[in-house]
């Protein structure tokens, strides 16, 4: 029994030991010297094995004296093969006074339980002062050197985007507008014939094509009223080529200037509404219909023309 009570009084300070270690806590700057003014970080490390809920240092009211912080970066956690757990703690600090910063123990807090970490030291410095020489004005604005190679680069890009404007230019002038003003110079041949003749002529013309023969039916009647308008147009001064067969006939009847019988205009009023059928209402006329309307136009002509052409 004496034997096992001093077995039993040397294992417990030992298991006590090992319990209060399942946390270890180490702490370092990034380095032990810093100018004034300048920034260094401060990690806190925490290893542990199992599920533990650790609070780290806040530094909100408690900052050490001599230091000011500047940001918390936040927390890095890995764990390695054995289990160990390891979670890293980050700090930026800076400093305005020349200091020994000296820290104790940083605490780690696992529920009731508090792991402080290895004391931590940093050097705060002054910037060194070269005082033999003399107290010197603050330097001027610095102006950097004059970049010959990004002045020769836009130099470069602003001539080629102006030779292909120039470029582009010189070939729209030369081959768009010329050819503009060259369509508008061409001398248009215009047939001083009488109307009439005309429209007799081309009406021929027509019928030698057999465009209706070969089922060509809306060619064929698309220049048939072209034929008999333009010979309207011609023959009472009126714009019958872009009017429409209402609008036309309307024209032909309630103008006072113009004298046409009954016959002859109702002759026109049936080709013209028969061709509109066929241009715009796909309507497939009988050969018979074709052949009348081709007739009932070369009679409008026939019996429209100016009466002192029957003379000559």
């Amino acid at each position: 029994m004496k034997r096992l009570a001093i077995i039993l009084a040397i294992l417990f300070p030992l298991t006590f030991t090992a319990k209060a270690q399942t946390v270890q806590v180490t702490a370092a700057f990034d380095s032990l010297v810093m100018f004034i003014g300048d920034q260094t970080c401060l990690r806190i490390e925490a290893a542990f094995t199992g599920n533990r809920q650790l609070s780290f240092p806040v530094f909100k009211d408690s900052v050490p004296t001599g230091l000011e912080l500047v940001e918390t970066i936040g927390f890095d956690t890995t764990k390695q093969d054995d289990g160990t757990v390891r979670i890293a703690a980050k700090y930026i600090f800076t400093g305005w006074d020349s200091a020994l910063v000296y820290i104790d123990g940083l605490p780690v807090i696992d529920g009731n339980d508090t792991f402080l970490s290895n004391a931590v030291s940093l050097k705060i410095v002054d910037v060194p002062v070269d005082t033999a020489n003399a107290i010197c004005d603050i330097k001027p604005i610095y102006k950097p050197p004059f970049d010959w190679k990004l002045f020769l680069s836009i130099v470069i890009i602003v001539i080629f985007v102006a030779v292909i404007a120039g470029l582009s230019i010189f070939f729209y002038r030369k081959y768009y507008v010329k050819r503009k003003i060259k369509e508008n110079n061409v001398i248009k041949i215009i047939d001083n014939r009488p109307a009439d003749v005309v429209a007799l002529e081309q009406l021929e013309q027509l019928r030698q094509e057999k465009l209706w023969q070969e089922g060509r039916n809306k060619e064929y009647y698309t220049v048939l009223t072209d034929i008999i308008k333009t010979y309207v147009s011609r023959r009472y001064a009126v714009n019958a080529v872009e009017s429409t067969t209402n609008d036309l006939l309307r024209e032909l009847r309630m103008n006072t200037k113009i004298s046409i019988d009954k016959e002859p205009l109702d002759l026109l009023r049936e080709t013209l509404m028969l061709a509109d059928l066929v241009k715009f209402a796909k309507w497939n006329p009988l050969p018979a219909e074709n052949e009348k309307a081709f007739e009932d136009g070369k009679i409008f002509v026939q019996n429209t023309r100016k009466i002192e052409e029957d003379s000559k």
